[in-house]
Protein backbone atom coordinates (compact mmCIF):
# COMPACT_ATOMS: atom_id res chain seq x y z
CA UNK A 1 0.00 0.00 0.00
CA UNK A 2 2.87 2.41 0.69
CA UNK A 3 3.75 2.85 -2.99
CA UNK A 4 0.06 3.25 -3.95
CA UNK A 5 -0.38 5.79 -1.13
CA UNK A 6 2.75 7.76 -1.97
CA UNK A 7 1.85 7.81 -5.69
CA UNK A 8 -1.67 9.04 -4.93
CA UNK A 9 -0.47 11.75 -2.53
CA UNK A 10 2.41 12.85 -4.79
CA UNK A 11 -0.02 13.35 -7.65
CA UNK A 12 -2.53 15.10 -5.33
CA UNK A 13 0.26 17.52 -4.39
CA UNK A 14 0.83 18.24 -8.07
CA UNK A 15 3.96 16.14 -8.44
CA UNK A 16 4.79 13.45 -10.95
CA UNK A 17 5.19 9.83 -9.94
CA UNK A 18 8.00 9.14 -12.36
CA UNK A 19 7.81 6.02 -14.47
CA UNK A 20 10.37 4.98 -17.01
CA UNK A 21 10.52 2.44 -19.77
CA UNK A 22 13.96 0.88 -19.97
CA UNK A 23 15.20 -0.65 -23.16
CA UNK A 24 18.17 -2.94 -23.66
CA UNK A 25 20.29 -0.23 -25.28
CA UNK A 26 18.82 2.75 -23.45
CA UNK A 27 20.81 5.58 -21.89
CA UNK A 28 21.65 5.23 -18.18
CA UNK A 29 18.69 7.44 -17.22
CA UNK A 30 15.58 7.23 -19.35
CA UNK A 31 13.22 10.20 -19.17
CA UNK A 32 9.94 9.85 -17.30
CA UNK A 33 7.14 8.78 -19.64
CA UNK A 34 4.84 11.39 -18.05
CA UNK A 35 6.92 14.55 -17.65
CA UNK A 36 10.27 13.85 -19.33
CA UNK A 37 12.33 14.32 -16.14
CA UNK A 38 15.67 12.52 -16.06
CA UNK A 39 16.24 12.86 -12.30
CA UNK A 40 15.97 9.14 -11.72
CA UNK A 41 13.78 8.14 -8.77
CA UNK A 42 14.94 11.14 -6.74
CA UNK A 43 11.61 12.82 -7.41
CA UNK A 44 9.58 9.91 -6.01
CA UNK A 45 9.08 11.08 -2.45
CA UNK A 46 9.02 8.62 0.40
CA UNK A 47 6.28 10.06 2.59
CA UNK A 48 7.22 7.78 5.48
CA UNK A 49 10.31 9.90 6.22
CA UNK A 50 10.50 13.11 8.28
CA UNK A 51 11.07 15.12 5.08
CA UNK A 52 8.02 13.49 3.51
CA UNK A 53 5.96 14.21 6.63
CA UNK A 54 6.76 17.93 6.55
CA UNK A 55 6.19 18.20 2.82
CA UNK A 56 2.75 16.60 3.19
CA UNK A 57 1.95 18.60 6.35
CA UNK A 58 2.85 21.95 4.75
CA UNK A 59 0.93 21.14 1.57
CA UNK A 60 -2.11 19.89 3.50
CA UNK A 61 -2.37 23.03 5.61
CA UNK A 62 -2.90 25.06 2.42
CA UNK A 63 -5.78 22.88 1.20
CA UNK A 64 -9.46 23.69 1.67
CA UNK A 65 -10.11 20.26 3.23
CA UNK A 66 -7.45 20.71 5.93
CA UNK A 67 -9.75 22.09 8.64
CA UNK A 68 -12.12 19.12 8.27
CA UNK A 69 -9.23 16.64 8.32
CA UNK A 70 -7.60 18.34 11.29
CA UNK A 71 -10.89 18.44 13.21
CA UNK A 72 -11.49 14.73 12.60
CA UNK A 73 -8.04 13.65 13.75
CA UNK A 74 -8.16 16.01 16.74
CA UNK A 75 -11.74 15.74 17.97
CA UNK A 76 -13.47 13.09 15.86
CA UNK A 77 -14.73 9.69 16.92
CA UNK A 78 -11.30 8.16 16.31
CA UNK A 79 -9.34 11.22 17.43
CA UNK A 80 -5.74 10.26 17.09
CA UNK A 81 -3.70 13.41 16.48
CA UNK A 82 -0.93 12.14 18.74
CA UNK A 83 -1.05 8.84 16.88
CA UNK A 84 -0.56 10.45 13.46
CA UNK A 85 2.43 12.56 14.44
CA UNK A 86 4.50 9.89 12.79
CA UNK A 87 5.41 10.18 9.10
CA UNK A 88 4.01 6.85 7.95
CA UNK A 89 0.80 7.03 9.99
CA UNK A 90 0.20 10.65 8.96
CA UNK A 91 0.55 9.79 5.26
CA UNK A 92 -1.84 6.85 5.80
CA UNK A 93 -4.39 9.13 7.49
CA UNK A 94 -4.26 11.77 4.74
CA UNK A 95 -4.48 9.05 2.08
CA UNK A 96 -7.51 7.43 3.72
CA UNK A 97 -9.17 10.83 4.10
CA UNK A 98 -8.57 11.91 0.50
CA UNK A 99 -8.86 8.74 -1.54
CA UNK A 100 -12.65 8.88 -1.69
CA UNK A 101 -12.79 12.57 -2.57
CA UNK A 102 -12.53 14.34 -5.89
CA UNK A 103 -9.44 16.53 -5.77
Amino acid sequence: MKEERDKFLTEAMGGCWHERVYHKNSPPVEPCIHCGSTNGNQDKPDLSTPDGFFKLWEWGQKQEWWSVFYYLVTYGEDASLQHIIHPDRFADAVYEFLKGRDL
